[in-house]
Parts: structure tokens; C-alpha cells; sequence
């Protein structure tokens, strides 16, 4: 079973490190998708892998997606060289942390008829057409993540989750004005999820914003106060000064 060698990484890793970690993450995607009333399509993906990270005079780091002990230990011993090479070599630890989870959702998504799903976006699709939306894109997906966790610490977490998705583009024209408007949804749960958001008056509110974003009169060139909103605003706060700020940058495991 694939992530079965797991557990011979984090020692092998650990025998040649002062500090090492070592993660496996096998994840299966769906999607289906909705494009001006005609059906767009459903793509499927499967992808697994290990990603190893090693503390010697700085910090050395391997991925792979071989399931092969060949493979796994050449890996890491490209990462054990790197990290012998003069750097930062400071990283918060913690404590150790033991856990198991299993989302219930899982076997209800992948038993879920492909029919379903491709109702869902095709509804949705009607919604935007009945509100006069010219250009539509509906896209939802679903996402099942096996992952598997381990660390020198003593660290050994397992989780089975489900995620899902939904996405809309979509335009309209008044007057020669275009306008076009994205929202993007997700949560760590089933479709379920979808009834809480209340997409049809979300739908009908964003359709009247941009027929009023159309009709609006041009603005005279000059400096203005502007009120901006969450959209805008996070954008504006995390790229002046997230990025600095970032946890993971602060206790040195940013890659």
C-alpha cells in the first residue's frame, strides 16, 4: 500500500540529522465543470508522494513520488548533503503530538453519482442565466487527502479528510460596459457544505453589483478617499505585511 515506507524514512532520515521529519500525503482530486450553459467536462487526478526535511548545519529538504526504498534513500541522502552546507539551521520543534482522524464525509463523496455533481454546477449555471449573466463558468470539485506524518521529536499524525470546492466566474454587459466578477468557496467537509452559502441570492447580489458597476459614470482624474472592501483590503494587508509575519518564516520552516 503506497505510504507504507514511511516509517523506514523517518529512521533512516533521523540516523543522519539532528532534527527530521518526514510526511506522506496521497490525494485524489475531482472536478466538474459548467461553461455558458453547455457542459465543460470532469477531470479526475491521483497524486502521491513523501517530502522529507533534515537539520544539520542548516536546513535540507526532498520530495519524491517513487515508492521505492532505492528511491527514499537516495532522496535524502541528497537532502542530508545539502543541509551540511554552512546556513540557518534554527527550527522550532515543539512538542510531540499524537493523533488520528477520519472524516466521515469521505465514502459519501466517493459514492456520490458523477450525475450529481454535474447537477450542481449545471444549476447553478441556470441561476446566473436567469439573473442575465452573459458569461458563466461553475466549476466544483472535491478533494480526498490521505496524509501521514512523522518527526524525530516523536511526532506521528494520520488524517483522512475531505475537502470541497466551488468556483464562479462570471460577466455581464450593460450599456457597452463589461463587468466581470470571481468567488471562490471551499471547506473541509462534504457537499453539505454548498446548501450553507446560499449561492442564489449570493448569485443575485453579485449579477446587480456588476450591472451597477456597468451604468456607473467615469470619475474625473484625481486623488481620492476610497473605501475598499474585504477583497481588497486583505490583498492590500497580507502583501504589505504578512509575508513578514508569516509563522512559518518566523520559527525557520519556511521552505
Amino acid at each position: 500500500m503506497p505510504g507504507e515506507l514511511i516509517d523506514r524514512i523517518m529512521d533512516y532520515a533521523q540516523s543522519r540529522s539532528s532534527f527530521a521529519e518526514a510526511r506522506f500525503m496521497d490525494i485524489r482530486n475531482n472536478r466538474v465543470s459548467y461553461r455558458n450553459g453547455e457542459f465543460d467536462g470532469i477531470s479526475s487526478s491521483h497524486e502521491l508522494g513523501y517530502a522529507v526535511r533534515v537539520v544539520n548545519r542548516s536546513i535540507g529538504m526532498a520530495y519524491f513520488n517513487d515508492d521505492s526504498w532505492d528511491t527514499a534513500k537516495e532522496n535524502i541522502d541528497v537532502a542530508v548533503r545539502r543541509s551540511m552546507v554552512e546556513g540557518k539551521n534554527r527550527i522550532f520543534t515543539g512538542k510531540p503530538i499524537k493523533d488520528r482522524w477520519k472524516s466521515d464525509q469521505i465514502k459519501k463523496i466517493q459514492d456520490m453519482p458523477m450525475e450529481e455533481k454535474i447537477a450542481i454546477v449545471r444549476d447553478y449555471d441556470r441561476i446566473m442565466e436567469r439573473f442575465e449573466a452573459k458569461i458563466r463558468i461553475n466549476v466544483v470539485a472535491d478533494r480526498n487527502i490521505r496524509s501521514h506524518y512523522l518527526n524525530s521529536v516523536g511526532s506521528d499524525i494520520e488524517g483522512d479528510i475531505s475537502r470541497v470546492f466551488y468556483f464562479y466566474l462570471m460577466g455581464v454587459t450593460e450599456n457597452g460596459e463589461f463587468e466581470q466578477s470571481t468567488e471562490e468557496y471551499g471547506s473541509t467537509s462534504g457537499y453539505e457544505y454548498l446548501d450553507t452559502l446560499h449561492l442564489p441570492e449570493r448569485i443575485e447580489n453579485d449579477v446587480e453589483s456588476l450591472k451597477q458597476s456597468s451604468l456607473a459614470p467615469r470619475i474625473t482624474p484625481g486623488k481620492f478617499d476610497v473605501i475598499v472592501g474585504p477583497e481588497i483590503s486583505g490583498i492590500v494587508a497580507h502583501e504589505s505585511c504578512g509575508h513578514p509575519t508569516e509563522y512559518d518564516r518566523i520559527i525557520g520552516r519556511e521552505g
